[in-house]
């Protein structure tokens, strides 16, 4: 609720210079630093290179697995273009929906490889609002 305030509250002036979800993050991780020490920790941050994975999967699952793909993919997809046309509206440009999916699949299959997760077309908003 306090990260969500933050972000809802932010004069825009300040918004500005500094995004307000970036603020809601350093004020959330100083409480919890200084209010909830004991707090629990998901667990230590990986460094260096990530290691390359082969995929391991019984015939069996191929079905199941292949649902699953398809309904992420449609997902993914429909997420990707609506922020692409929200971009779009904001930037006054004009995506390319074939690349842009083209370019969300491959992303995915290799973060997948390096044990990843999926990722969808946020990174439209913050790659189009910087200046040229």
């Amino acid at each position: 609720m306090l990260t969500f305030a933050i972000a809802l509250f932010t004069p825009a002036r300040i918004g500005k210079g500094i995004p307000a979800p970036l603020i809601a993050l350093f004020i959330g991780t100083g409480l919890v630093l200084t209010v909830l020490p004991g707090a629990p920790i998901l667990g230590e941050v990986p460094t260096g290179l990530p290691e390359f994975r082969l995929p391991s999967f019984e015939v069996a699952e191929l079905p199941r697995m292949i649902g699953s793909a398809l309904v992420l993919a449609i997902l993914g997809s429909l997420d990707s273009l609506l922020t692409s046309l929200i971009a779009d509206s904001v930037t006054r440009t004009h995506h390319k929906s074939n690349r842009e999916l083209i370019g969300q699949g491959i992303g995915n299959m290799v973060s997948g490889l390096i044990g990843g997760l999926l990722a969808y077309g946020w990174h439209k908003l913050v790659r189009r609002s910087r200046p040229a």
